[in-house]
């Protein structure tokens, strides 16, 4: 009760304004982007400038600082974040493990926590007719969320597939990035991806 600090919660850490005003808000709690330390009463905003002392003359503003109970929001304060690709490169891939497409990796940044909703269509033939041919799958900041295996596909046959997930588990604030990558089961075979359509968006967890 004698206002001693208790030190630090990072809400917006790190955070790249620019020069012109930039609107952000966070949630502070058990369901939010960062916790209140143990014993916390009372709390006061710091703005800390970076530690590169070259950069004489470098300032930061803060205005209209509100602290309010975490609710529900209601829809004139929802809008969407999302991001889409449209690639009609033929692409071909030969290796035996997952490579990205070049033309399907999409950003979204998320405001709060939430997750990544996306979706891809896409056409692919293999070279050579196989039991097993292809194999594709959704990464999501470089790491792999599902995998989708074709089986029996004939040799230059086109074939469209579509995949639609959500993220396994809830993002953190910030940018994520979602992309598709192929790979082929056998050596020598050429995988080719004729055209990829893809989107994404992201709802919040709280």
């Amino acid at each position: 009760m004698n206002k001693a600090s208790l030190g630090y919660v990072y809400s917006l850490n790190p955070f790249l304004p620019g020069v012109t005003w930039v609107t952000r808000q966070t949630r502070i709690g058990p369901n939010g982007d960062v916790a209140w330390l143990a014993d916390t009463c009372y709390a006061r905003v710091v703005v800390q400038l970076q530690y590169d002392a070259t950069l004489a003359g470098a300032w930061a503003y803060a205005d209209d600082i509100q602290f309010q109970q975490m609710k529900a929001t209601y829809s004139p304060l929802i809008r969407l974040m999302d991001g889409r690709v449209d690639d009609a490169t033929d692409w071909t891939f030969t290796k035996q493990v997952y490579t990205v497409h070049a033309g399907s990796p999409i950003t979204i940044y998320f405001e709060e926590p939430g997750y990544l909703w996306y979706s891809y269509v896409w056409t692919w033939a293999n070279s050579v007719t196989r039991a097993a041919a292809l194999a594709a799958s959704p990464y999501i900041d470089g790491a792999g969320e599902a995998t989708f295996v074709n089986v029996g596909l004939t040799a230059n046959y086109y074939d469209t597939r579509t995949i639609t997930m959500r993220s396994d588990g809830i993002l953190a604030r910030g940018n994520h990035t979602v992309d598709m990558r192929f790979h082929v089961f056998n050596a020598g075979d050429v995988c080719t991806v004729y055209q990829l359509n893809g989107v994404a968006y992201y709802t919040r967890a709280y």
